[in-house]
């Protein structure tokens, strides 16, 4: 690989993980983006994308079932409306 493909793509993981740090900070969480930007990234954080993808996997799994633990909790319908968007941008 030659050393200017190995700046660029330094230049644009950086790139993507500030968007992504920008999205979330600011609110706005594009579930695609998001996640697609995550597994981008990934390899910056040194996980293969392989292992990315099993995390992901993971955390999808362990969020799948928010809302009845929200309900079990006696979670307010208004908190879990908010909670929404946040727990299911990425099933």
């Amino acid at each position: 690989m030659s050393e200017q493909y190995s700046i660029y793509l330094q230049r644009r993981k950086l790139e993507l993980v500030g968007t992504l740090w920008l999205n979330n900070t600011r609110g706005h969480i594009s579930s695609a983006f998001t996640v697609n930007t995550a597994l981008e990234v990934a390899e910056f954080f040194r996980l293969r994308a392989s292992e990315a993808k099993e995390r992901l996997s993971e955390i999808r799994k362990a969020v799948s079932y928010w809302r009845e633990e929200a309900l079990r909790v006696n979670v307010k319908s208004v908190e879990i409306a908010v909670m929404k968007e946040t727990y299911e941008y990425c099933l």
